[in-house]
């Protein structure tokens, strides 16, 4: 391992932790962290179109008993939740795919089931351990075929729901690593960041997409950084697949050069002339020189 390097990834995530505690990433495991020596590089004035998007949602998985989250969820509570995902988050299951929607949500319904008929997200979350091996049933959801086009099956929706399954850790955590999310952005940036570490890269999935090997190639990642720097990664505030999500997202949209939900409503008026940006804030234009450095 590049420990040169870690400590640098290391440093920009952690500088990203205060930002996101003081938005809408809940406090899970009520742990003070000493800021003292940690650059905050945040010289945002306001909540950015990410975070506005992510408190929409976020509301929708919200738990009133957080101690065992055991509130009752329905189908109408799933698929408010999957359509909302879908929209904000453009994985575009509703707009293209007749009846897709309804068919991921019977499948995580299902999921919910606690054996006796009681419907709960702590049900759902119990049976996700992102840190090993998913049991075959969620597994098998990632390639399954949802939704349909002229009359013919669609196709998977592995961005879909690796996003549901990420709030709903959120909302309902069962351990102290949540769920990776899965899209384009994340999967590019996946490789990058494992040869910039020096750590086994995770190979192409030429025969079919497979939600283990993704899932551990995240987690070599995060294994690596928390060799570097343990203290950071072992007294986390939030769960360990948001802050490398939040790191890689920022990070991607930055190289990206789309920086629209990456800017607060007065950044995005003030930044902009004639449709281009003329002026980078400094926590984007830091992320800018981490992107460069990754590539």
């Amino acid at each position: 391992m590049n420990k040169q390097n870690a400590a640098l990834l290391n440093q920009c995530l952690e500088s990203m932790i205060p930002y996101i505690c003081e938005n809408v990433y809940a406090n899970h495991n009520d742990v003070d962290i000493d800021w003292n020596g940690v650059e905050i590089i945040d010289d945002a004035d306001d909540a950015t179109g990410f975070f506005n998007d992510f408190a929409i949602i976020s509301k929708t998985f919200e738990c009133n008993c957080k101690n065992n989250c055991q509130n009752i969820i329905t189908k109408s509570d799933i698929l408010m939740q999957l359509v909302l995902i879908d929209s904000l988050y453009s994985t575009n299951i509703k707009r293209m795919r007749a009846f897709g929607l309804e068919e991921i949500c019977d499948d995580i319904y299902k999921l919910c089931d606690n054996g006796k008929g009681v419907h709960t997200l702590r049900t759902l979350t119990s049976k996700i351990n992102a840190t090993r091996d998913l049991s075959t049933n969620i597994a098998s959801l990632f390639t399954k075929q949802y939704g349909y086009i002229k009359g013919g099956k669609a196709g998977s929706a592995p961005s879909l729901l690796s996003k549901y399954m990420f709030f709903a850790t959120v909302a309902c955590p069962a351990d102290t690593w949540g769920f990776p999310i899965y899209d384009s952005i994340a999967n590019s940036l996946l490789r990058k960041v494992q040869k910039f570490l020096d750590i086994p890269v995770t190979p192409q999935m030429l025969q079919g997409f497979d939600i283990n090997i993704y899932i551990e190639g995240l987690k070599s990642i995060i294994d690596a950084l928390t060799i570097n720097k343990p203290a950071l990664w072992n007294r986390l505030s939030i769960l360990k697949y948001q802050l490398l999500d939040y790191f890689l997202w920022n990070i991607g949209k930055t190289g990206l050069k789309s920086y629209s939900l990456l800017l607060t409503k007065n950044e995005l008026l003030s930044y902009y002339q004639n449709g281009s940006i003329v002026k980078l804030p400094r926590r984007i234009a830091y992320w800018q020189s981490i992107y460069e450095k990754l590539k």
